[in-house]
């Protein structure tokens, strides 16, 4: 049931009749009964370490079938059953840690504040146990809102920890979590329904992105998909927009709004199309809500390449969604990894699945959402200007008039440091992955943290880069060089790295390496730095100062600020 890979034996229609069926396991909450006779095999394996004072066993019994639509499973390892969990303090190489507690055991004997102050404790010992690698999340409780609010709060200040919502997933499921004769027999208080409904919280909507999985475009057909019938024979006037498909464009809408970036695959007029979306006034999305239109009668396997060169992100990183099976399955073996989703003509299965589509959650704030589309809009004017100026680089960049802020260890950057970590393929040249507790430890005396910020006069893009360097005595190692897509073809990275080496001369150091590390779209990175050191990956400060002396004739603007220690 992977969503990206992979074929079936009978064909187009059988992979039609999968795609049907997991468009509707993903849209609606499975029966305990029917998860039971999953046999999942094969698949990624992800580690778990579960500390608790509640069984756990019974969430853990339903997490393979929803990890198999993304090729997961999981292997896991539990502590006794303690309410104090003492055993969070032990080392593990999990690859997240779980914390289940049974809050009636507190909640007796503490206030919610106190039992919040309690957990931030436990948080920071599991963290402190896996080095600040894997992330610990903890469940808070369905009928308890004023521990639910102590608890975000210690979450949010706690970087690398995250929240189970017990009390959202009941919500979504619209019925009493609870069950008695649960309680009784194992002191498991919730009903079956309810541990199904965690474990799809769990492995549909939190792991896959704290383990790399994200989706960053979602590619949309129109007719009997964002809307039902065809535009080319029933007009504007004659397309309708049913309910369904009014949740699926509220949805988009909001996965806009987290940073997601929409786009418009779709075999019809151009002219019609713009005509359509401005004739319906009851569409939930603009044309311009859309990073990139791609309207015509070019095969949509070959459109959606050109789409994602438009948005600057691998088909990997795409889901696709078309009624049309046959057009999923061309785009499937034309880019390798691509997510799809088989669209329901209706709408409605179609926004639910999307509710729970693996990679899509948002498990925390993208600090760049508001920027993105626009600021990816804004590069279709760049490209005219490239054009305009041939082959006269300089030329290019000097109409676009950069103005470049660069920030020197500023804390507050620590969050978008862990997105840029996470989040970018191409210009990542030690594919390190920080955590979000290594983020916020980047910042320490021992470190050098450089943020980037860009704007230029089309568009604001935010902030789009960061060199991290461990220091000791003289030596410099720079465990990330990472840039987003949307700024590459400026030098701004390599004008950033010249910046970066006067502040390591003022720390004293003569010596610079670079943990370079090899992924499948890291080839940019790489490459560039193989043009600046084709010797190698390390090299004294002054031989790296010398040859980046180009970057002193960059037409950009350039103001850095210096925070904390690095000021004095």
């Amino acid at each position: 049931m992977n969503l990206s890979s992979g074929s079936m034996a009978g064909g187009v229609e059988d992979e039609i009749a999968s795609w049907q069926a997991t468009r509707r396991f993903l849209a609606t909450l499975p029966r305990a009964a029917d998860l039971r006779k999953a046999r999942i095999r094969g698949g990624r394996v992800l580690r778990l370490r579960c500390d608790r004072s509640l069984p756990f066993e019974y969430v853990a019994g339903f997490l393979d079938p929803f990890l198999a639509t993304w090729g997961a499973r999981h292997e896991i390892e539990y502590s006794g059953y303690d309410p104090g969990l003492t055993g969070v303090e032990t080392r593990s190489t999990a690859d997240l840690r779980i914390l289940f507690l049974d809050w009636r055991l507190h909640l007796g004997q503490l206030s919610p504040e106190d039992a919040a102050r309690w957990a931030r404790t436990r948080l920071q010992a599991a963290l402190r146990a896996g080095e600040g690698r894997a992330p610990v999340l903890i469940n808070d409780w369905p009928d308890c809102d004023a521990l639910n609010r102590e608890l975000r709060q210690v979450v949010q200040a706690t970087p690398g920890a995250l929240l189970i919502g017990a009390h959202a997933v009941a919500q979504e499921m619209g019925t009493d979590p609870f069950d008695a004769r649960n309680d009784a027999v194992s002191r498991f208080p919730f009903s079956n329904q309810a541990a199904v409904a965690l474990a799809r919280h769990l492995a549909l909507d939190l792991f896959p992105p704290l383990t790399g999985e994200r989706i960053k475009a979602v590619v949309l057909d129109l007719d009997d998909t964002l809307w039902k019938g065809v535009l080319g024979e029933d007009g504007a006037a004659g397309i309708r927009v049913l309910p369904g498909h009014q949740r699926l464009q509220e949805k988009l809408r909001r996965l806009k709004e987290r940073g997601v970036l929409l786009a418009v695959c779709s075999r019809n007029d151009p002219t019609d199309v713009e005509r359509a979306f401005a004739a319906r006034s009851d569409l939930g999305l603009a044309l311009n809500d859309f990073a990139s239109v791609r309207v015509g009668w070019t095969p949509k396997a070959q459109a959606l390449g050109d789409i994602a060169r438009d948005l600057n992100i691998h088909p990997s990183a795409m889901l696709f969604i078309d009624d049309n099976g046959a057009e999923l399955a061309r785009a499937r073996a034309a880019h390798g990894g691509l997510r799809i989703l088989l669209a329901d003509p209706e709408g409605a299965e179609t926004a639910a699945a999307l509710g729970h589509f693996p990679g899509l959650f948002p498990v925390a704030a993208d600090v760049a959402a508001a920027l993105r589309t626009a600021d990816i809009q804004a590069n279709r004017e760049r490209e005219k200007l490239r054009g305009t100026a041939g082959a006269n680089l300089a030329a290019y960049l000097g109409a676009l008039k950069m103005q470049v802020e660069i920030n020197v260890g500023r804390r507050s950057d620590a969050s978008r440091l862990y997105e840029l970590s996470q989040k970018t393929n191409q210009f990542n040249l030690g594919l390190a992955r920080i955590s979000p507790a290594q983020a916020a430890e980047a910042f320490g005396a021992k470190s050098l943290v450089m943020t980037v910020s860009l704007k230029d006069a089309l568009s604001d893009s935010g902030l789009v880069g960061a060199i991290v360097a461990a220091v000791e005595g003289k030596v410099a190692t720079v465990r990330e060089v990472v840039f987003s897509c949307r700024v590459l073809g400026r030098d701004i990275e390599t004008l950033a790295l010249w910046r970066f080496c006067g502040r390591l001369a003022a720390r004293g150091v003569a010596e610079v390496r670079f943990a370079v590390a090899e992924g499948p779209r890291n080839k940019p990175a790489r490459d560039w730095l193989a043009r600046i050191l084709p010797e190698g990956t390390q090299a004294s400060l002054a031989l790296l100062t010398a040859r980046l002396q180009g970057a002193q004739g960059h037409p950009a603007a350039i103001t850095e600020v210096v925070h904390g220690p690095e000021a004095e």
